[in-house]
């Protein structure tokens, strides 16, 4: 079997290659729209985020936090690397680089050259300034109820040493958030039976150290990067509940969490040319981290919850592309190693698990200019991966799939069209294969080791429309075909977990519009971003409904006002709401509207002051119960309602 797919691995890459011989007239890729790092000045630009965000017509795209490299790297580079963290967001690291140290951005709204980012249609490569020190300092402190909910101090040198550019990075933080619960639980009857009221109060302690250096030379560059993470919280549950009925007045309980997790983080990104016609690049990670919970309740009869996890990852990727051949053609494959173990005394339940997953993937991909203003990209990926739990030490679970990419863009004055086919295979989060505790609800699940990947095949369409210089429009349809999706159901224990349920179907539009709006108020923008998604699945125990966890509707609007001597601007979001299924309960939250806006005041030379605020945060959660399991007589319900107070916070940042 694993012959017969390399043997059509290799068919395919030979047909690729003849095929396009055919085709001598080969244009060079369309190049982006060049922006140098002085034309933000105008709109207060503090760092490289900013200038993403005010590039009209560009959506920025956070990487996949999933195991390997595949999918990793967002759709934004500095200097022609891809920017990647597992345990850092895009936007934490893009806020990281200020604007001073920015020399220009190139933005690719389709078409882009970089092929260590050609899962996504846009991309846009930041070019930093070389041969310069600069330190950066930015600290902020914010308030919630005339109480402090944040403190933190971040700083960043960068330097050039021994022909090498080196950055050091440091965040101390220090942070509390706190919610309020009430809820009113019925019978069926629609008589109260309990009501109920809470004080969640989470504590988090952080501090964080990332190392970087790259150097460059006449035919590519290294990247050499290493990240310490450490991690404190301890979170408080204050209960105290009232039965009409009762005699006792209230009860009342108090449960706390403690969590710790500490992890650290190797990283490399080799990139170099042989001769102008070959680009080879070899990147590789390795992380390794351990996270200890323990649960416990006052006044508990019951052992507490303890679990301790460790996890390791060791992934790495090879691939050559032929610049000068046709269709410049791309080969590589991507090795990945991944491990867990856990431990979980629950109850009086001891259990042990061990979860371990090998996972190699060759590719190809080939780029046709297939004319001045048609292009098609293609490529082809196959997964091997071997699956080892607990309870399949003798018996790992092997698995193949053909994952093809296919996309076809057309370019005009001022417009872009490109047209999507790929398949997906899901990476399973270990954490499914064991139990988790939601202290707020009471609900328990327990893990499945016998869990499959969910897949999909996507049909998608988007749309780049710039009729003039106010207004942009970036609209993206698309259609899943889900396979073994993952939906919370009774295992073979009769105990609840999540567990593959079949298929179904899901239907969204993503819509992003940019208007300048120079004509209400000058150097002044108005971005709106709409989602919709849409989910049919034939569920067993209730019939046709939405997939899990899925959000009809979300609209987000945001009106900036950017000057070099101020900036300030307002977001809103709209209200929402999202829908869980369990065996014997449904859930529904509602979040209300918010609103948010910040105000930025440069002070001295290179000092800046901005102050966010936003307004009360609310949340309905409704739970529907069952007597036995979704579909049968009703057990009665319990509306809940959250409030968290509104946050003051101001930040300076300076640069030395």
């Amino acid at each position: 079997m694993l012959l017969n797919h390399l043997t059509f691995f290799g068919l395919c890459l030979f047909l690729s290659c003849s095929t396009v011989v055919l085709a001598n007239e080969q244009t060079h890729i369309k190049q982006g729209q060049r922006y140098q790092s002085s034309h933000f000045n105008q709109f207060n630009a503090q760092h490289a985020l900013d200038m993403v965000t005010l590039t009209p017509g560009f959506v920025l795209i956070e990487g996949s936090t999933e195991r390997g490299l595949a999918n990793s790297s967002g759709n934004v580079l500095i200097n022609g690397v891809p920017a990647q963290s597992k345990t850092e967001s895009l936007t934490d690291l893009l806020e990281k680089l200020s604007a001073e140290q920015v020399e220009f951005i190139d933005v690719y709204t389709s078409n882009h050259p970089f092929s260590s980012v050609s899962q996504h249609t846009q991309a846009i490569n930041i070019t930093t300034k070389k041969n310069q020190t600069t330190v950066d300092i930015q600290s902020s402190l914010a308030l919630r109820d005339k109480q402090r909910s944040q403190a933190q101090l971040q700083t960043q040198l960068r330097t050039p040493w021994l022909g090498w550019q080196h950055q050091l990075s440091t965040k101390v933080q220090n942070s509390r958030y706190r919610s309020h619960y009430f809820a009113n639980e019925f019978d069926q009857q629609t008589a109260l039976i309990e009501q109920q009221t809470e004080d969640f109060i989470e504590q988090l302690r952080q501090f964080q150290v990332d190392t970087q250096s790259s150097t460059q030379t006449q035919h590519g560059n290294l990247q050499l990067s290493s990240k310490l993470l450490s991690e404190r919280w301890q979170t408080d549950f204050e209960h105290a509940h009232f039965e009409p009925n009762n005699p006792v007045a209230f009860k009342q309980l108090t449960t706390t969490e403690w969590m710790n997790f500490d992890e650290y983080q190797l990283g490399f990104d080799w990139q170099t040319t042989h001769n102008n016609a070959f680009t080879i690049q070899w990147l590789g990670l390795s992380s390794d981290n351990k996270q200890v919970t323990h649960i416990r309740e006052s006044n508990a009869t019951q052992a507490p919850f303890t679990q301790s996890k460790t996890r390791k990852e060791h992934a790495t990727q090879l691939s050559i592309q032929a610049n000068t051949w046709p269709l410049e053609p791309q080969f590589g494959i991507e090795f990945s190693y991944n491990q867990q173990r856990s431990k979980t005394e629950l109850d009086a339940l001891h259990i042990h698990n061990r979860v371990s997953e090998t996972r190699y993937q060759p590719f190809s991909a080939i780029h046709w200019q297939v004319s001045s203003d048609w292009q098609l990209y293609a490529k082809l990926n196959i997964e091997f991966s071997q699956l080892t739990t607990g309870q399949q030490a003798q018996n790992p679970l092997k698995t193949h799939h053909i994952k093809p990419l296919v996309r076809l863009s057309y370019s005009a004055n001022n417009w872009d069209l490109t047209g999507q086919f790929k398949q997906h295979v899901e990476q399973l989060d270990f954490d499914l294969f064991v139990a988790t505790q939601d202290i707020s609800f009471g609900r328990t699940q327990l893990g499945n080791n016998s869990l499959k990947p969910s897949r999909y095949s996507e049909l998608s369409v988007q749309v780049n429309y710039t009729p003039n210089e106010y207004l942009t429009l970036n609209n993206t349809l698309f259609s899943q075909w889900q396979r073994d999706i993952h939906e919370s159901m009774l295992l073979g224990n009769n105990e609840e977990g999540v567990a593959n349920a079949g298929s179904a179907r899901l239907y969204g539009i993503d819509s992003v519009i940019d208007i300048n709006t120079d004509f209400i108020l000058t150097n002044s923008t108005l971005t709106i971003d709409y989602q919709y998604r849409h989910a049919r699945y034939n569920d067993p125990l209730s019939g046709q409904r939405a997939i899990n966890n899925l959000t009809p509707h979300t609209l987000n609007a945001e009106f900036r006002h950017n000057f070099n001597t101020l900036s300030w601007g307002l977001e809103y979001t709209a209200k929402q709401h999202l829908t869980e299924y369990f065996v014997s309960e449904t859930v529904i939250e509602r979040d209300d509207p918010n609103t948010s806006l910040f105000l930025e005041i440069p002070l001295l030379n290179k000092l800046t002051l901005r102050v966010e605020a936003n307004t009360v945060e609310k949340y309905q959660y409704r739970q529907q119960f069952y007597q036995a399991k979704r579909g049968g007589a009703q057990a009665g319900y319990q509306i809940t309602h959250e409030t968290v107070d509104p946050e003051l916070r101001l930040t300076l940042r300076s640069q030395l």
